[in-house]
């Protein structure tokens, strides 16, 4: 196995990363292991000075960390700055509020429940947000006092290395944060290794499946945050221009490449065609082209065969009486680039509403009551997250809690932000990242007797 860049827009091969040795992974688990000994006794005041300097690095190297973005799995260069600048955000966050995310919880006169790190983590990360998703993962888990081994997708080296060298440039002490480039066999083996005392995957839900399966095997914690088909749900009374604007940028954004992107459009019928006719309209404009240039809108997917899987997944709604209205198909034949599609009269036995669509594809929906609307909302395997559009704001959290999902926004874009905890249910996953749930979840909450209390 070679961790390789792979341009989206040629298939050249731009750089190649062998997998590191048993014997050189041996030596990094130790030294993460020893290196934890002395990293849990610092206090989180210690441990947080490190953050300031991370978001520095981050905001004087935004652009050059965007390039390495877009050149290896195509996210336009505009999205990869705003990635790298809420990495810095978090950072930030992590600097302020950690010290109170793990304030022991007293119960009365003699005994609290601590937060006590675990250890080695497991961070096991995806290519589609490359550095949002590690400093979202990692920066909560090593300021509760643990060490991380980062396993970075095989499509993103580059940026790896990359975040590598930023953390080394903080001043972290060696062995607190690790980039692995490792095997899946060797993965195994790291979960199956005692000194690993959780792992933290971010993925597809068969990787998450798999993970948690032999995870299981050793009794270790996981936190798993893994694919959606979030439902956007519009109310009669909505805004509609203002939804289709968030609409856009949910669907649109990453070119369909989120886990939490807007993919199933649930629209009442009575505004229906005026909602498609605008949405129409609005994706037409997208500008799809070169990553790396600042206008674009849409850049190629990440790999071949995600387009491959798009195009067979828009082909099936069609087959099955869907009405494609703008895009459908990729540029040309062998081509990442996929064209931004509008699909209506979609059904819910079709693979656009039962699969997650990990590409720019926007899939209607239109309903006559609201209970059609939450069944619909709520009958695939996914439970990441939900949007819904309403004037009646007392409608508004009345639906939301009929909706099955880890995150549910009314008049709001689903998004992760370092104050709330963010995490899916069913198979969108397993556990929380973010807020104080992110510092607690790789800790062992210990009650004990405490005599300052």
């Amino acid at each position: 196995m070679k961790y390789q860049t792979i341009s989206p827009i040629t298939q050249e091969i731009l750089f190649e990363q062998e997998c590191i040795s048993n014997e050189v992974l041996e030596n990094e688990v130790q030294k993460s292991h020893t290196a934890f000994s002395l990293w849990k006794q610092k206090s989180i005041q210690e441990r947080t000075q490190i953050l300031p300097k991370l978001a520095e690095l981050l905001k004087q190297n935004k652009v050059k960390l965007a390039q390495l973005s877009a050149i290896e799995m195509g996210k336009p260069i505009a999205e990869g700055i705003a990635e790298v600048e809420k990495c810095a955000t978090l950072c930030e966050h992590y600097y302020t509020h950690s010290e109170e995310y793990l304030q022991p919880i007293v119960f009365d006169e003699k005994y609290a429940l601590y937060y006590v790190p675990m250890g080695i983590i497991l961070s096991i990360m995806p290519w589609n947000f490359p550095y949002w998703q590690v400093f979202r993962a990692v920066i909560p888990t090593l300021m509760a006092g643990n060490v991380v081994l980062v396993k970075h997708a095989p499509n993103v080296p580059q940026c790896a290395l990359a975040i590598k060298e930023i953390f080394e440039q903080s001043g972290i002490p060696e062995g607190i944060f690790t980039n692995i480039f490792i095997s899946h066999e060797q993965v195994s083996n790291l979960i199956a290794d005692k000194r690993i005392k959780g792992i933290s995957l971010t993925g597809s839900t068969r990787a998450g499946i798999e993970v948690n399966t032999q995870a299981a095997k050793y009794l270790k914690k996981v936190v798993l945050e893994l694919g959606g088909s979030d439902p956007f749900i519009i109310c009669e009374d909505a805004d509609i221009e203002q939804s289709i604007k968030v609409f856009m940028r949910s669907r649109f954004g990453n070119c369909g490449q989120s886990c939490i992107a807007a993919k199933r459009l649930i629209i009442h019928k009575k505004i229906s065609e005026y909602f498609i006719s605008s949405l129409h309209k609005e994706i037409e404009k997208l500008k799809l082209g070169n990553p790396l240039q600042h206008d674009t809108q849409i850049g190629p997917m990440a790999r071949l065969d995600l387009a491959e899987i798009a195009e067979a997944q828009v082909q099936d709604a069609i087959e099955k009486g869907a009405v494609c209205l703008v895009g459908g198909k990729r540029k040309d034949k062998q081509s990442n680039f996929f064209l931004p599609t509008l699909l209506t009269n979609v059904k819910p036995d079709m693979r656009v509403m039962q699969e997650e669509v990990f590409a720019p594809v926007a899939s209607v929906y239109t309903y006559v009551d609201i209970d059609e609307a939450i069944e619909v909302a709520n009958s695939t395997e996914y439970g990441l997250g939900a949007s819904i559009w309403t004037a009646d704001k007392k409608q508004g959290q009345l639906i939301a809690t009929q909706l099955l999902a880890g995150t549910v926004f009314v008049n709001g874009l689903v998004r992760s932000d370092p104050k709330y905890p963010f995490g899916g249910i069913k198979l969108s996953g397993v556990g929380k990242e973010l807020s104080y749930f992110g510092m607690q979840e790789f800790c062992y909450p210990i009650l004990r007797a405490d005599l300052t209390v």
